[in-house]
């Protein structure tokens, strides 16, 4: 969100701009303008549904069971456990496709902490797998 439209929610002009987010601003204002302003900032701290809710959405919107649409995303995941296991990929259609990256290991290093000029050394890493999600096309252009 832009500052911009930031003040204009809250009723600021550019002057006034430098206190946004501080309840003493609002004090001797109208309660709602508070109310109405906490609650456009908290609005986006967390955006992701539940899986009942996921579960309660796709059953309703297919006209399905609930402990069947459960069944079948649980279903659906421990498949693509496994062929990310198997084959290192999997392709979820419309969705996303993802890709399991095997880095290698990495030796301790010294290196000089670009700050302060302090020489530093960096420990070594172990061997490990990367999952990377790479949305489909569809995914893209429906957000």
């Amino acid at each position: 969100m832009r500052l911009r439209d930031t003040n204009s929610i809250l009723g600021l002009n550019a002057d006034n701009s430098a206190r946004i987010g501080h309840a003493s601003w609002f004090a001797g204002r109208s309660q709602s303008l508070y109310a109405a302003a906490t609650a456009h900032f908290s609005e986006g701290i967390n955006p992701m549904i539940s899986k009942s809710e996921l579960i309660q959405k796709i059953a309703d919107e297919a006209s399905v069971a609930k402990k069947d649409v459960k069944s079948v995303i649980e279903s659906l995941a421990s498949v693509g456990y496994r062929e990310m296991k198997k084959s290192g990929e999997f392709l979820l259609p419309g969705f996303a496709k993802f890709i399991v990256v095997k880095k290698p290991a990495t030796k301790e290093r010294k290196g000089i902490n670009p700050f302060t000029k302090e020489p530093t050394v960096f420990k070594a890493k172990p061997a490990r797998k990367i999952l990377k999600v790479r949305p489909v096309k569809a995914a893209k252009d429906a957000v």
